[in-house]
């Protein structure tokens, strides 16, 4: 039969994945999910379907979003922060905006994003709520606090200027302090107690026999609580010690250890990993060193010594993107390799954080660059890696990939099963579909 006939209609032969995406959205509309009325399931990609799959995109947007609970604790990050936030809810506002009031039979299915979005303003006022801002205010004034004998010259006299800084802002805290009409709060009073009594002990050679400086009061996390969430634990007096056991958490003592690790050679830092990992076990500094390293020199860093990052660095590097920006691409690549995973806990968090968050600086220099991100992850650890990426780069990035590399990311995902792949699988169609 000829290909000319006309009995051979080719724009009616329906698209299967374009048909399954109408099936799949017809049934959160039949669940009260998504808005009326029910698609055609004829397999063409029209206006109605792009419509429906992005007011399903708008939906899972809502519901997948959160706030950071807690305000950073330098003073200097607050605007900042908080613009962030602000930001967020008024982009949660335009995709609410999204979704259309049209209901299918009785079904209220705008009423989980509305009260989603209800939760995070809460949230917001939560976390920036004045309740306990000044003894925010004050930590943040006193900033990091003095190791003991870190006043110290070498020749046994006193570094002057880091001590009448010191003594500055103890003077502006205490300040902030009286003019805030709580000159008798109790945390603030024992914070800044403790502060003198370190800048005291920071004048004291750290090898006498002097007892040292009583740890950093905890500060209280009421504001910063989430709503409905449990009641937090009682404040420690400031005379106990809880010891941190979080090893993503801001460690001021490994910073510190950091920032002098910088100033030493590299010739030097990569002379003690090799001892270090020679060592059963590896010597503790290890991932301090390796992470100095891969700060200020990046080249010098064996592929082998970036197994030895642990969760700390791995989630202080995620977020340092100047920093990866300056990493050659075959470190980047090599960083994948070794920390993209499918595991679940916090220490797979920080390593697929960091692995997404290599990635996307990746393809957002070589936009095609995507299989050679993914050659280098172990195939389970693909899925979750597609996923970190696709979440933080917009359309138009993802239709620079062109349209057989949009197609290849959607098949590694038809593999796996689960709300996200199948929210990312349908964007992916769109985006294919819109080209």
């Amino acid at each position: 039969m000829s290909q000319n006939d006309p009995l051979i209609d080719r724009t009616r032969v329906p698209d299967l994945e374009v048909l399954g995406l109408q099936q799949a959205l017809n049934a959160r509309v039949r669940a009260g999910a998504l808005s009326g009325p029910l698609l055609p399931e004829n397999g063409v990609l029209d206006e109605a379907t792009r419509n429906k799959q992005r007011e399903q995109e708008a939906c899972d947007t809502i519901a997948l979003a959160s706030l950071e609970p807690e305000r950073p604790g330098n003073l200097a990050e607050w605007e900042a922060a908080r613009a962030a936030d602000e930001a967020l809810l008024q982009q949660l506002s335009q995709e609410l905006e999204l979704i259309p009031d049209t209901p299918y039979l009785n079904f209220d299915h705008k009423a989980p994003s509305v009260a989603r979005l209800q939760q995070l303003v809460e949230q917001f006022e939560a976390k920036w709520n004045p309740a306990d801002e000044v003894q925010d205010r004050v930590q943040a004034l006193l900033g990091e606090f003095p190791a003991p004998g870190s006043l110290l010259l070498p020749d046994g006299g006193f570094n002057y200027a880091a001590l009448q800084a010191a003594l500055a802002r103890v003077q502006q805290a205490e300040a902030a302090h009286l003019s805030s009409g709580q000159p008798s709060d109790h945390d603030i009073n024992a914070l800044l107690r403790s502060f003198r009594q370190h800048v005291a002990w920071a004048l004291v050679s750290p090898g006498t026999t002097t007892p040292q400086p009583p740890p950093l009061p905890l500060k209280k996390k009421t504001a910063a609580a989430l709503p409905g969430s449990p009641a937090p634990a009682s404040v420690q007096p400031s005379g106990v010690h809880e010891e941190v056991t979080d090893s993503f958490a801001p460690n001021p003592h490994w910073d510190r250890m950091g920032r002098e690790m910088d100033t030493w050679g590299p010739e030097q830092r990569a002379q003690l990993i090799r001892e270090g990992l020679a060592q059963t076990p590896p010597a503790e500094n290890v991932p301090r060193l390796v992470h100095s390293l891969l700060r200020t020199h990046p080249p010098t860093v064996q592929p082998d010594w970036l197994a030895c990052l642990d969760g700390y660095a791995c989630k202080t590097l995620s977020k340092d993107t100047q920093c990866l920006s300056n990493f050659p691409p075959r470190l980047r690549l090599a960083l994948i390799k070794h920390h993209a995973t499918h595991a679940a806990g916090d220490l797979a968090l920080a390593q697929q954080a960091l692995a997404g968050a290599c990635a996307v600086s990746l393809i957002q220099e070589h936009p095609r660059a995507i299989l050679d991100i993914l050659a280098s992850a172990s195939p389970e650890a693909q899925g979750p890696l597609i996923l970190h990426v696709l979440a933080q780069l917009p359309d138009q990035r993802l239709q620079s990939m062109g349209k057989e590399t949009l197609h290849v990311l959607s098949k590694r995902l038809s593999v796996s099963e689960g709300a996200d792949q199948r929210r990312v699988l349908a964007r992916l169609v769109r985006l294919m579909g819109a080209r």
